[in-house]
């Protein structure tokens, strides 16, 4: 009988347990554009989407000897003249669909992006453009703001993310300088060092985050991991199976007493 009860206590254990998931380490890369530029260069670089993205994100590294004045203009398609970035420095996130500028959806296909050296430039830039497509918890976002950022306008990043409904932790950190995470609906969180928080989401959909830095402030090199729900749900499926189990085992026990107890 006591074999029968370990195997009952194994079975409970295991079906409660939370299950683990792989944490990636970024979003899904689609398309990625890179190149070097001298001061008063403009040049033009051809990718390829494998789908129409009608929302994605947009990943942006430049690195300058002088980020203040060595800064990237930016065009993701030279069809689209108004959807440019200007003054880009470090390592820096937005997302294209923006319903402020009202940007068209990009096909599936070609596509030309223009990319130049900010008009104030005094020495070469490399760079690296990357789509990546709108990504859903579990992953980690990192990036950079230069010092005196405000200036460049680069102190604000925003990201899009594709939540479930329910309760998400988000683990952020600010290895150097400081942010704020401005996530949509919800309050402002200060960030000056590592913080762990759980947010929930009332409805499954899209929301938008805002990292914002102090435009006069130090550089600021930040991080966000988006994690699995703090409090997992039990499985619906181990449930199904769990009841028969517990009733079988129960009948077991049951019988194998009725068996050992002496007649009357």
């Amino acid at each position: 009988m006591r074999a029968s009860i370990f195997v009952l206590i194994a079975l409970l254990a295991f079906l409660f347990m939370p299950v683990p998931q792989a944490m990636s380490a970024t979003p899904a890369r689609l398309a990625t554009v890179s190149g070097t530029l001298n001061p008063g260069d403009t040049k033009e670089f051809t990718y390829n989407l494998p789908r129409g993205l009608e929302d994605f994100l947009l990943h942006v590294t430049v690195t300058a000897s002088n980020p203040q004045t060595d800064t990237l203009d930016m065009t993701p398609d030279v069809t689209i003249p108004d959807a440019t970035w200007t003054d880009l420095q470090g390592d820096w996130w937005d997302y294209w669909a923006n319903p402020l500028y009202g940007f068209e959806p990009l096909t599936a296909g070609d596509h030309t992006l223009a990319a130049a050296t900010g008009p104030d430039a005094t020495g070469s830039i490399s760079f690296e453009v990357e789509f990546l497509q709108i990504p859903t918890p579990p992953f980690t976002i990192r990036g950079t703001f230069p010092a005196n950022s405000g200036e460049v306008g680069m102190n604000v990043a925003y990201i899009h993310v594709d939540f479930p409904k329910g309760n998400c932790s988000i683990a952020a950190e600010a290895s150097a300088g400081s942010f704020t995470l401005f996530p949509e609906g919800l309050d402002a969180i200060d960030v000056s060092g590592p913080i762990n928080q759980t947010l929930h989401f009332p409805d499954a959909g899209v929301y938008e985050f805002q990292v914002q830095t102090d435009p006069t402030g130090p550089p600021t090199s930040w991080s966000i991991t988006f994690g699995e729900a703090v409090v997992p749900e039990f499985p619906q499926a181990g449930l199904a199976f769990l009841l028969p189990v517990v009733l079988a085992v129960t009948l077991v026990l049951l019988r194998r007493r009725g068996q050992r107890s002496p007649a009357p």
